[in-house]
């Protein structure tokens, strides 16, 4: 007879199941599960509960309340824009003023104000190429109208012309207001 060669008797020839024992079981982690499902189940409860418990609220209608943005039509804004601008100058000087428009944080979206000298020369713009350049030596838009040609009141004056768009870069048309105060100009600019 053939003796047994292994010492402990019968060996199975695969090994036992390693058993998990503390947070990593799977008992365990089914327990937590089960937890955390009641408890979610009770807060739906709980908010089920309250809402129907709320006390049902009318909707009011209020006259006064303006529900369009502050800048209704983009000629406002432009207008408003040159406005500020001519508070700035009164209140701060013109250097001050200068430098605040060609800061980034005067620019709001496509808007941005441009300040011309009493001598016809860019003091600050967003467009950095003209600075210092003559207003008279912009040259022609693509409808022929010349800078030079146009007088610039204190009353103010729109200027329409065909530029690119700063952001999109394709061909547009501009809407500048610019307004002459005490020699200087102002100007905003929209695009379409």
């Amino acid at each position: 007879m053939r003796k047994n060669l292994r010492p402990y008797g019968y060996m199975p020839t695969e090994p036992a199941p390693i058993r998990r024992r503390g947070l990593r079981s799977p008992r365990f982690i089914a327990g937590v599960s089960l937890v955390l499902a009641l408890i979610a189940v009770a807060l739906s409860i709980v908010a089920l509960l309250l809402a129907l418990d709320a006390p049902e609220v009318e909707d009011e209608v209020v006259e006064d309340v303006a529900i369009e943005p502050p800048w209704v039509e983009p000629s406002e804004r432009t207008m408003a824009m040159v406005d500020e601008a001519v508070r700035r100058y009164e209140t701060e000087g013109w250097a001050e003023t200068a430098e605040y428009y060609l800061s980034p944080w005067s620019v709001d979206g496509t808007w941005h104000v441009f300040m011309v000298s009493p001598q016809d020369r860019f003091l600050a713009s967003q467009d950095q190429s003209l600075l210092g350049k003559g207003i008279k030596n912009l040259g022609r838009d693509y409808w022929g109208n010349n800078w030079g040609d146009i007088e610039i009141t204190e009353g103010g004056r729109w200027v329409h012309q065909h530029s690119w768009h700063p952001t999109t870069g394709w061909p547009t048309v501009s809407h500048t207001w610019v307004v002459r105060h005490d020699g200087y100009v102002f100007g905003s600019v929209w695009y379409e």
